[in-house]
């Protein structure tokens, strides 16, 4: 989930950014090295020892054949150490990937956790040389109070939430959950007020829209409850999402342990490359363009508000719709034929 302090520890031993490497969650395994090697652990601040000695983090560490490491637990701040070996691991790609998918049981090792009695075998050894301690700047820095940049939409305000809502999302300090997990990160906080009744023919709730492609990163609001998707998370599904973490803010996402808080802040799809070369600094800044991310308007009009909303969705503003076979019919309309249906390419609604 942290694929920056991954690319760190793989760039201190000399291999390719990409090679594969183990994320260890919370506590991490004891390893025994058959042979002498490079390792290099980054991530969350964690007590590893090599034969009972501490382990410097965030830079090559030589291990002789016969060494044990023991990986610890992380400690004070974040959620996932990563351990990168010279040559990376000799794993199976599945995919085009070698990480693991515990959820469906296949790639990494045997497409499960790591066990006892494991064995993993390290990969080629790679022609560059130990690359050395990753500089300070490029260390991504660790807090219990995080601050993310999102990206604003594709759900937004006036249409999904109020425009209180979206300010009082981008005004918040979340918790997270102690239930959160690669599948996504549970948040605790101030409940929506939603800008419409229910969800149509799509739902009950408010939150719920027709079946819509996910990001990772994606902020879902499943009913009121906000869920970071994780890498392992669903890849479509039928609840409004807000906001979507920056790309290259992915890697706090990987980091957070429960009761940790989070504050988003949105930023524009041009602070990117700013957001990546700022991961030494807990400050975010504020750069969103306030567009509820719309990207562009055909007529060019101003930002859609209540008094800029087409008729039937003023309807619905003012609570004068009801659930019927259309999606927020006006209470007004003309009823359907019997046996008539209402036909949409992503659902049909007797």
């Amino acid at each position: 989930m942290d694929d920056l302090s991954l690319r760190e520890a793989n760039l201190a031993v000399g291999n390719p950014a990409t090679a594969p490497g183990l994320e260890c969650t919370s506590t991490g395994p004891t390893l025994r090295f058959s042979h002498p090697t490079v390792i290099c652990l980054t991530g969350a601040v964690t007590d590893a020892t090599l034969d009972a000695v501490p382990v410097p983090m965030w830079q090559p560490v030589e291990v002789p054949a016969g060494a044990t490491l023991d990986v610890g637990a992380a400690t004070t701040q974040g959620m996932r150490v990563y351990l990168a070996i010279r040559g990376g691991f000799d794993e199976p790609t599945y995919l085009g990937s070698v990480s693991t998918f515990t959820l469906g049981r296949f790639g990494g090792h045997e497409g499960r956790a790591l066990l006892p009695g494991d064995v993993l075998r390290p990969g080629s050894e790679p022609d560059s040389p130990v690359g050395g301690p990753t500089p300070p700047e490029r260390r991504p820095a660790l807090t219990n109070s995080w601050r993310i940049g999102v990206t604003e939409g594709p759900h937004a305000a006036p249409e999904f939430f109020t425009h209180d809502d979206i300010e009082t999302l981008f005004g918040t300090d979340y918790t997270v959950h102690f239930n959160s997990a690669r599948t996504g990160v549970r948040l605790i906080g101030p409940h929506p007020h939603w800008a419409r009744e229910d969800g149509g023919e799509a739902g009950l709730h408010p939150s719920n829209i027709h079946d819509t492609p996910y990001s990772v990163g994606a902020l879902d609001f499943t009913g009121d409850t906000p869920i970071i998707l994780g890498p392992d998370g669903p890849s479509l599904g039928g609840f409004t999402c807000p906001a979507v973490v920056a790309s290259s803010e992915l890697w706090k996402v990987g980091q957070l342990r429960p009761e940790d808080t989070v504050r988003f802040v949105p930023v524009g799809e041009g602070a990117t490359e700013d957001l990546r070369a700022r991961c030494s600094s807990v400050s975010v800044l504020r750069s969103g363009d306030g567009d509820d991310g719309v990207i562009a308007r055909r007529d060019g009009g101003p930002r859609p508000s209540r008094r800029h909303l087409p008729p039937q969705r003023r309807l619905q503003s003012a609570g004068r719709v009801r659930r019927s076979g259309a999606r927020h019919r006006p209470a007004d309309a003309h009823p359907r034929p019997a046996g008539r249906r209402a036909v949409c390419p992503s659902a049909r609604a007797d």
